[in-house]
């Protein structure tokens, strides 16, 4: 019998539907290397108007936050990281909740809090000073106090800070000199769900004087983001490579020698130029991801901070600025994305023994 050239209508949907699972199994479209421009002469005002304001609990029950460093949100509360402790607040009205274990050296306690994060309804705090993450249930009750994986075949490696990836098959964990006894570092390294190293990101070394490098999950594009002081590049941390996603031109406020791993040196370069009238917009920190849009806060390095805002969809015109305009509030270096909203971290200039506030703005506004 002769084969007939012509494919029956039922092959050619099994066809279609077959090459519609392959290209959503071939995950998000590499944009590459993503430019902005930044111009500074063009900076949207946002009033406190624009948004609503959850003060965060004042009273005895709750000491005063010092130096906020991260925020999580799960459920009904507020996660707050300082270096200090970590404390949760009600995500409605800001009332104090409860406090996770103490200073000390005892299960549950820490000395030197570096991360926090959330798993499975959870709550983790990292002591960089013991290697040790202890986990907390909501109500602030102690679960476990549990070391973490610490490579002892890479002398000098050892970790700072482990993020869930965003599909939650691995951890990454960033690395950094413990001794001084090697050169070249990998930034990141990948662990399973038990802790065991798997292998290290290639592509990035740790940048020396590593201080409060931070990542952000990217999940539309199952991806951690990744930025360092006083770097005008935002990185990409994927299972098998580091590599910059997003470049800020800040034009003739780019601060000078980009390509110094140095981060103390730069630092005290930076302070200094500062210090004797200089100005320059940088450290870049707290990337946040919504939809097509990147979120950031930058400085001119006059306690002055702004929101950048790139829309990675567009190649001309793709970054706004942004500066929180009130007279009794203003705008500090933190700022998260939970849902479909943009938080912010305000001081209440009228109330130097309150603690900071959140500014809640809809992430849709920046569109």
């Amino acid at each position: 019998m002769k084969k007939s050239k012509f494919i029956s209508k039922s092959s050619a949907t099994a066809i279609v539907a077959a090459l519609l699972v392959l290209m959503s199994c071939s995950g998000p479209k590499d944009r590459g290397l993503v430019t902005a421009t930044a111009d500074m002469d063009a900076i949207t005002n946002i009033p406190v108007s624009e948004g609503r304001i959850i003060p965060l609990d004042s009273s005895d029950s709750c000491a005063l936050l010092d130096n906020v460093i991260n925020i999580e949100m799960d459920k009904d509360r507020f996660y707050v990281l300082t270096r200090k402790a970590v404390k949760s607040f009600n995500v409605g009205d800001g009332r104090y909740l409860t406090t996770y274990g103490s200073i000390g050296q005892g299960p549950g306690e820490y000395t030197n809090i570096k991360q926090m994060w959330l798993e499975d309804g959870n709550l983790y705090i990292y002591d960089f000073n013991t290697n040790i993450a202890h986990s907390f249930k909501p109500d602030g009750s102690t679960i476990a106090s549990k070391k973490e994986y610490y490579d002892r075949e890479t002398p000098g490696m050892g970790p700072t800070s482990k993020f869930p990836y965003p599909d939650n098959s691995c951890f990454i964990m960033l690395n950094t000199y413990t001794d001084g006894t090697t050169d070249t570092n990998p930034l990141a390294s990948v662990h399973d769900k038990d802790r065991n190293r798997i292998k290290p990101v290639a592509g990035r070394n740790v940048p020396g004087g590593n201080l409060d490098n931070q990542v952000t999950p990217d999940p539309a594009n199952n991806r951690l983001l990744y930025w360092e002081a006083l770097k005008d590049t935002i990185f990409a941390i994927t299972t098998d490579t580091v590599k910059p996603a997003y470049a800020v031109d800040f034009g003739k406020l780019r601060f000078p020698d980009q390509d110094n791993n140095n981060v103390f040196k730069k630092m005290y370069a930076f302070s200094n130029a500062i210090k004797n009238g200089a100005e320059y917009a940088t450290l870049i920190q707290n990337v946040q991801k919504w939809d097509n849009l990147v979120f950031f806060v930058f400085t001119t390095g006059k306690s002055q901070f702004y929101i950048g805002v790139i829309d990675e969809d567009k190649d001309t015109g793709n970054m706004k600025i942004y500066r929180i305009d009130d007279p009794r509030y203003s705008q500090k270096a933190l700022i998260k994305i939970f849902g479909d909203d943009l938080y912010v971290l305000l001081n209440d200039e009228e109330d130097e023994d309150a603690n900071p506030a959140l500014l809640v703005i809809p992430a849709k506004k920046f569109k």
